[in-house]
């Protein structure tokens, strides 16, 4: 879905943007200058929000280089004292947004001159705007088959398409981000939650090439896939109560099994095959409702405990804040000029 903007087309709005930094960051000061081109002046106001994920190469003197008094203007940084993911990282950001729309931004892989097409959306009454590029960064072979199966399970379980119907590229209003934060886990469930909340949303695709080409790799990504359907739907713990009672019928009609056997057949059998089946099947349906027992368990001990990876070590200002410089703006109007000095003049 796509719609025209004007190019000089200027939104009276207070945009933040969150962008994670993972690598590249020697690429970030390109990036936060082609952000800069692309709001400035194109709206009221604007916040650039970097998250340092943990350890990177993003050091003190490139920090300082950013938002310094020859630095950029209206740059956040926020270093985490570990390495979480990059939907949590994310969150950190948002949370820390004062803009009335929040764009969360992938910069190794979404196009920056977007958030003009979303923000037009948004001002017309869309409260979510997601974006998918449909040139996607390379995957390792088991990352392909992995998010594959991830997709699909997802999909049956909660009836849309996470990756095409809710991508990471988006744009959400301030009422949005104050209806995740009502819930336990908003670092998780502010991926899916707009697409599911009945939220006005609007779904653009676009083509557009990759600016910092990557692999994705599978290493964390089954922590955050779990994570993920746990914490959006009950039904992988009514999947295990079914199979429980299944086991349980299957267990008591074996039962009634031998019994008649015992009776109706004077010569039995060692019964070698049925008891080794029984035996298989029994352990299966156990080692299933351990399984998905211990995957929300661990869900429940990662939200009672999910502020504490999300500490920040550090943060940064930029020396030169847009909207503080406005404040000491002067009149330009004369009388009015006069009128206020006469009045500081009688008191």
């Amino acid at each position: 879905m796509s719609k025209n903007t004007n190019s000089d087309q200027h939104y009276p709005v207070f945009l933040s943007v969150v962008m994670v930094v993972n690598s590249c960051s020697d690429e970030i000061e390109s990036v936060l200058q082609s952000a800069t081109e692309v709001l400035e002046n194109r709206v009221e106001d604007y916040e650039l929000i970097l998250i340092e994920n943990g350890k990177s190469d993003l050091d003190d003197e490139k920090i300082n280089k950013i938002v310094g008094v020859d630095g950029f203007y209206n740059v956040q940084i926020y270093g985490l004292t570990s390495m979480v993911s990059e939907d949590a990282a994310a969150w950190i950001g948002i949370k820390h947004s004062l803009g009335d729309y929040v764009a969360i931004i992938d910069y190794a892989s979404d196009e920056f001159n977007l958030i003009l097409e979303m923000l037009e959306f948004a001002v017309s009454g869309s409260e979510v705007v997601f974006a998918k590029n449909k040139n996607q960064q390379k995957q390792s072979l088991l990352y392909s088959i992995g998010s594959s199966v991830f997709n699909k399970i997802w999909k049956l379980i909660n009836n849309f398409d996470l990756d095409n119907e809710a991508p990471k590229f988006r744009l959400v209003s301030k009422n949005v981000i104050n209806f995740i934060m009502r819930h336990n886990q908003p670092e998780v469930t502010h991926r899916y939650l707009p697409a599911t909340a009945g939220f006005t949303k609007t779904n653009i695709d676009y083509d557009a090439p990759l600016k910092f080409p990557k692999t994705r790799v599978v290493r964390g990504s089954i922590d955050i896939g779990l994570r993920l359907i746990a914490s959006s739907t009950r039904a992988p713990l009514r999947w295990v109560t079914s199979f429980s009672f299944l086991g349980a019928i299957t267990n008591l009609g074996y039962s009634i099994y031998v019994i008649l056997i015992a009776f109706l057949k004077a010569d039995v059998a060692e019964g070698w095959v049925t008891s080794s089946l029984q035996n298989s099947g029994m352990f299966f349906c156990i080692l299933l409702v351990l399984f998905v027992l211990s995957e929300y368990i661990l869900n429940i001990a990662s939200s009672l405990n999910s502020e504490s990876s999300l500490d920040i070590s550090k943060e940064f200002t930029s020396t030169k804040i847009g909207r503080m410089e406005k404040l000491n703006v002067e009149s330009k109007n004369p009388k009015k000029a006069d009128e206020s000095k006469l009045a500081d003049g009688k008191t």
